[in-house]
């Protein structure tokens, strides 16, 4: 497991590539939007490393968690956090595609 710098930076890369909306979309938390993280860097992301970015990139959230970036997700390069992650790192491959666009 990443140490909780590296996993929030993560997650930084990730909300940075995303569109952010005007209004809080309550269809889904950033419980899921971490999961999608997860996904994408093929590791471990803890809950409050999400939170964490979205608090340093001042991305509004409310107290249930729901938060503004889109449902519409946008793939991330995954040469944004290639600094972060060693030799040995091996990034798995998703389940399913829940993305509509690539970077």
């Amino acid at each position: 497991m990443k140490d909780i710098k590296i996993q929030t930076e993560i997650c930084r890369e990730w909300i940075d590539a995303q569109r952010i909306l005007s209004t809080l979309y309550k269809k889904r938390s950033t419980y899921g939007y971490k999961h999608d993280v997860e996904r994408w860097a093929g590791t471990y992301i803890s809950q409050d490393a999400f939170n964490e970015a979205l608090d340093q990139l001042g991305i509004r959230r409310d107290k249930d968690d729901f938060t503004v970036i889109s449902r519409v997700l946008i793939k991330p390069n995954l040469n944004r956090i290639a600094h972060l992650m060693d030799d040995s790192f091996q990034p798995t491959r998703p389940s399913h595609n829940c993305y509509r666009f690539s970077e």
